[in-house]
């Protein structure tokens, strides 16, 4: 979430973009995924040795899509993945340098991502790729792909530029 800050404009629509997707990744495709591992993995596999040839694939891309729709909110609710041990021991400027490194390293890693993805889409569309077992084309999970990257890279950028400006303005968050 912006530091101190209500969401407007833009950045209001990024978080209930990124809100609804959050929403509709535990309502719907986590069930869905538990189901699916708790019936090809422990079922299929591991009781009747009969796997569906195309389920490590299918989890794969379900973790993926996991990931990406998740990935906006866990920034904005400042829940994402750091190592808590450190990163507590991090007091005053040197947190603040922290916490701003790892949102330019986030846009070093959103924006290229969703550039690329954006690149690739009507190729893939073009040449019909499809998964290996799980023959579902592939360009539409890419689109989903670039459109959630950018999603997360323009809410890494508000909150840079947000955390720039308290900055220069010598507000501690």
């Amino acid at each position: 979430m912006e530091q101190g800050n209500e969401y407007s404009g833009v950045s209001l629509l990024i978080h209930r973009i990124s809100d609804l997707c959050f929403k509709f990744s535990i309502s719907i495709l986590m069930p869905i995924f538990a189901a699916f591992v708790t019936i090809d993995v422990i079922i299929m596999r591991y009781l009747l040795n009969r796997p569906f040839t195309w389920g490590m694939e299918f989890t794969g891309l379900m973790l993926l899509g996991l990931f990406f729709l998740t990935a906006t909110r866990c920034e904005e609710d400042d829940k994402h993945i750091r190592v808590e041990l450190f990163y507590e021991k991090f007091q005053g400027k040197t947190k603040r340098f922290i916490n701003l490194l790892s949102k330019v390293l986030g846009l070093l890693l959103f924006g290229p991502l969703s550039y690329q993805s954006f690149r690739l889409v009507p190729d893939m569309y073009q040449t019909g790729q499809a998964g290996i077992e799980f023959l579902l084309p592939l360009w539409p999970l890419r689109l989903v792909v670039a459109l959630l990257s950018l999603l997360c890279f323009l809410r890494l950028l508000f909150d840079l530029v947000n955390m720039s400006k308290q900055l220069i303005k010598g507000v501690k968050s």
